[in-house]
């Protein structure tokens, strides 16, 4: 019998969830600022403009199935908060970098004076770098921020979104649209590399309800913040369930999460508001810094693997909340014949080796696979693995590893 795949609009639909954020539709992955060897992530404060470099990824705290930037090339320019105040000082041809794999792989400026680099110790093996947002001319490039607070922003769009002329150092692009960056497909990181009081941290946190009434740290749960120009920044909760954004300028934003989220509480500098999983707020120099509480019931991620009559695996998380979409799911063909069914943990990864004929065609039924998953201890750890319609019928192979989804 002949492999049974997954069909092609299965596998689409798979692969476009792989790689588009699950809260924005705009451009996918984070930008942030860090020291030269990438050691300090998203540090926000600097002693000096030379100090600070750009570094490019899933972003902090990001789980393993998050999307990095997309592959290609890109601008980057350094304004005040505003946006309104171009500090870079070079032709934006000069400041043009390469992601590859979703880390910035190469500095690619010409025009101007070179901008320093520096190897990204997290991703050495995709061959990651930094690059300095200040040139070799530094501290004359960039300019000092008009803003009291000594912040600036820094931003960074596809080639083929920018508007203008890149050989040009500014470029007028009408309203809605900044020196050539338009919000909707840029990302933007805010710094400070002077002392100052007209800035603030934004924190965030997410706690999930258990069983009990008591609450648990939300783990890698990713929040959306829009800033005052409409830039919608992507920004994942840490070990303790918190993330921390600083160097924010006054101004409106709105934070949210998973729209499906399950919300239970929202609580804001101590004070419990209607459940939403959606909160704008003003902030201006003298009010306290906002502290945001999340409040959910957690899901469980799930991922079925069927064939065109819909005979198949489901496979639930074990545990609830985000840490499902973690896992992942392979069943690769067998790889030559006489092949016997096993099961391989690797992290969070399960690859499931289907059993083959002499002719090297599988043999698994999806009954025999849910019974193998079940009774490895490491996958059982995972997830629990159930027959969706006839168990009789051959698993379906997936070829490329699959995430489970739609745990909140």
């Amino acid at each position: 019998m002949k492999p049974r795949f997954l069909t092609a609009s299965i596998l689409a639909c798979a692969l476009m969830l792989a790689g588009v954020s699950s809260l924005s539709a705009g451009l996918r992955g984070a930008i942030f600022t860090t020291v030269s060897d990438g050691s300090a992530v998203n540090a926000n404060q600097y002693e000096s403009k030379c100090a600070v470099y750009l570094d490019g990824g899933p972003g902090p705290n990001a789980p393993a199935s998050a999307a990095g930037l997309p592959d290609g090339d890109y601008y980057f320019q350094v304004t005040d908060p505003s946006g309104k105040s171009l500090l870079s000082t070079d032709p934006v041809s000069n400041r043009r970098f390469r992601v590859a794999n979703g880390v910035i792989v190469a500095y690619t400026g010409v025009g101007g004076p070179i901008h320093p680099t520096g190897i990204d110790k997290d991703h050495p093996e995709l061959g990651a770098i930094t690059i300095r947002l200040a040139n070799a001319t530094c501290p004359s490039d960039f300019l000092t921020t008009p803003n009291n607070g000594g912040a600036y922003k820094v931003w960074a769009t596809p080639v083929g979104n920018f508007i203008g002329d890149p050989t040009l150092v500014d470029n007028s692009c009408g309203t809605g649209c900044f020196h050539g960056f338009t919000p909707s497909t840029t990302k933007t990181d805010n710094f400070k590399a002077e002392n100052g009081i007209a800035t603030f941290c934004l924190t965030v946190e997410k706690q999930f309800q258990q069983s009990g009434g008591t609450f648990t740290a939300g783990v890698n749960w990713e929040f959306d913040v829009t800033d005052p120009l409409g830039v919608v920044n992507a920004f994942f909760t840490n070990t303790n369930g918190q993330v921390q954004v600083c160097g924010l300028a006054a101004g409106a934003y709105t934070v949210a999460e998973n729209s499906n989220a399950k919300v239970v509480g929202l609580i804001v500098n101590g004070v419990s508001l209607p459940p939403s999983t959606i909160f704008s707020f003003t902030w201006s120099a003298g009010q306290p810094a906002p502290v945001i509480v999340f409040q959910n019931v957690a899901t469980r991620a799930s991922l079925t693997i069927n064939d065109e009559s819909l005979n198949g695996v489901q496979f639930v998380a074990v545990t609830p909340g985000p840490a499902g979409n973690n896992i992942s799911v392979q069943i690769p063909a067998p790889a030559a014949p006489n092949q016997t069914l096993s099961v391989v943990v690797t992290g969070t990864a399960i690859v499931i080796n289907l059993a083959s004929n002499v002719g090297g065609n599988p043999t698994t039924t999806n009954a025999q696979a849910v019974a193998a998953v079940n009774g490895n201890p490491a996958a059982a750890a995972l997830v629990t693995a159930s027959v969706v319609g006839l168990g009789t019928s051959n698993v379906s192979v997936t070829g490329v590893p699959l995430f489970l989804t739609g745990g909140i």
